[in-house]
């Protein structure tokens, strides 16, 4: 079975390759989610990432006590022993493991909330799961849950993204009161958080944890993908299910997660902190600049976050779905870009594309002023 998101995603790279063959260079990506080296030198010189000193095969459940409440108390002060707490490599192994809680518990009806990461829908479907896909509504520059829709479809399982992923915006505290209504109906949230910055975690102010699940991967929040691991907070009373299956299904932790742990637990994780929220806020300003001199384009107002998510009120859903029309873009400009539909955005956000800012350098600034330049004026 094909996948169709990385089919869609070898076709935008199809058209970047024609554009190679022709100029010499691969077009400027401003979606791409890799860093510029001014981010990554900046976060280099002040990260300490430290060594790991065994070569034994280790496990959650191998660990002292101590560093696993440690780490739910940095990720949520007021979490105790009614929430286990489990390790694995990264999110998709989180996600995975949830995935085949889903199937093992018998789960029947779920929904995912777009925009979400494509791996969940793809994850479901491997293991044989249906599910219903949902998306918010964004109105007035604000996103919308269809609340209404949710509650009327009785769902076992909703599985949600905080921040709205690719656009590192919050749900509002009116969504959050429609989420803890939901889970007091009998509903099990998930909770992607694998790109929360640290002191936004929805689970610092969820009174219902009974039916709340969250994944938090502290380092992918801060772009530091070398070293990272995903942890999954949930109630007490899945706790023995995951700590067997996490072992079947994701074996033991790599060096790297067990460097990562321990500098999560250290002061220097949250000096990389100050330097990504630096960085991010000077790149946002800078794009904000970009956005304000051009017609036709706006953007979310985010507090702090690596992605933002552009909306062109002159083009339509139609054009960004068209494969000869963005190829006509990268021809004109020489930058490209992934369309919305990519992470889960529908017809009702229009024209829209995902920016990376941790990409943020001159070349960064020029390729985008190029792109939106012409993107607005169409």
């Amino acid at each position: 079975m094909f996948i169709n998101r990385i089919t869609q995603m070898l076709e935008m790279r199809g058209i970047q390759n024609r554009y190679c063959g022709i100029y010499g260079k691969q077009p400027y990506n401003v979606s791409n989610w890799l860093s510029s080296s001014a981010y990554s030198n900046a976060m280099l010189s002040k990260m300490k990432m430290p060594e790991t000193k065994t070569l034994e095969y280790v496990y959650t459940y191998s660990m002292d006590k101590k560093i696993l409440n440690r780490v739910k108390k940095k990720l949520d002060p007021s979490t105790g022993d009614e929430m286990g707490i489990t390790f694995v490599d990264n999110g998709t192994q989180a996600i995975i493991t949830l995935v085949n809680m889903i199937k093992q518990y018998k789960y029947k009806k779920i929904c995912i909330i777009n925009p979400a990461y494509f791996s969940i829908a793809q994850a479901l479907k491997a293991f044989s799961i249906e599910y219903d896909e949902i998306n918010l509504k964004r109105t007035n520059g604000q996103y919308v849950l269809p609340y209404e829709e949710l509650v009327k479809a009785h769902y076992d399982v909703i599985w949600i993204t905080s921040p709205i992923f690719s656009t590192s915006v919050y749900h509002s505290q009116e969504t959050e009161n429609m989420i803890h209504d939901l889970m007091d109906r009998g509903t099990l949230i998930i909770s992607d958080e694998c790109f929360c910055v640290p002191g936004n975690e929805l689970i610092r102010r969820v009174k219902n944890r009974n039916n709340f699940i969250a994944i938090y991967s502290p380092h992918k929040s801060l772009c530091l993908n070398t070293f990272k691991f995903a942890s999954i907070i949930y109630p007490e009373r899945f706790d023995t299910f995951i700590e067997h299956w996490v072992d079947v299904l994701t074996g033991n932790l790599p060096a790297s997660s067990l460097s990562a742990i321990t500098h999560f637990l250290d002061s220097n994780y949250d000096e990389c902190q100050k330097v990504y929220r630096k960085f991010m806020t000077t790149a946002g300003d800078e794009v904000q600049s970009i956005i304000r001199s051009k017609d036709n384009v706006e953007s979310d107002n985010i507090i702090t976050g690596s992605l933002l998510t552009l909306y062109f009120n002159n083009l339509t859903f139609d054009q960004i779905k068209s494969y000869s029309f963005i190829e006509d873009v990268i021809f004109s400009t020489g930058k490209a870009f992934y369309p919305s539909f990519l992470n889960g955005l529908d017809e009702t956000f229009g024209f829209a594309f995902r920016i990376n800012l941790a990409l943020y350098d001159k070349e960064f600034l020029s390729s985008l002023d190029r792109l939106v330049c012409h993107l607005s004026a169409i």
